[in-house]
C-alpha cells in the first residue's frame, strides 16, 4: 500500500511547485498530482487506489489558492481529514513562499469531488 505523503514525497512535486511559483507567481502549472498511471490498472477492486487526483496551486493578487480534486470521498470515515490535509498544503506552500515574498497570503481552498458518499452503516445522527 501507500500513503498520500509518501507519494508526494516520492516525487518532490511539492517543492518543485513552490520552486516554480516563486519564479513564476502567475503560473497555471503548478499541479500535484496524487493519482499515479498504474492506478488504472488496480481498478475493480483488484487493489486500492487514490480517493484523491491531486491539488492544484496557484497564487492570483499575492493570494496563494489550492483547489482539491477528488475522485470519491466517505464522508464519515475521511472527509474531514481530507480537509485538514489540504489546509496544511496551502498554508504550508502559502508559509514558503512568504519566507520567499512575505506579501503572500491564504487564498481559497476550493474542494471539488466526484462522489462524496455516506455508507448507511454510519448514516445515524450525521445529519
Amino acid at each position: 500500500a501507500y500513503t498520500y505523503s509518501e507519494r508526494l514525497a516520492m516525487h518532490r512535486q511539492v517543492r518543485r511547485v513552490i520552486e516554480r511559483l516563486k519564479q513564476d507567481p502567475d503560473s497555471r502549472q503548478g499541479y500535484i498530482t496524487i493519482w499515479e498511471s498504474e492506478d488504472s490498472i488496480k481498478l475493480g477492486g483488484l487493489s486500492r487506489v487514490p480517493c484523491s487526483l491531486g491539488y492544484y496551486i496557484q497564487v492570483r493578487d499575492k493570494k496563494v489558492n489550492l483547489t482539491y480534486l477528488q475522485r470519491s470521498c466517505d464522508f464519515h470515515t475521511h472527509f474531514k481529514n481530507d480537509i485538514a490535509l489540504a489546509n496544511a498544503l496551502l498554508q504550508y506552500v502559502k508559509d514558503e513562499l512568504a519566507c520567499y515574498n512575505n506579501t503572500y497570503q491564504l487564498g481559497n481552498l476550493t474542494h471539488w469531488i466526484g462522489s462524496l458518499h455516506l455508507f448507511k452503516k454510519d448514516g445515524e445522527g450525521v445529519f
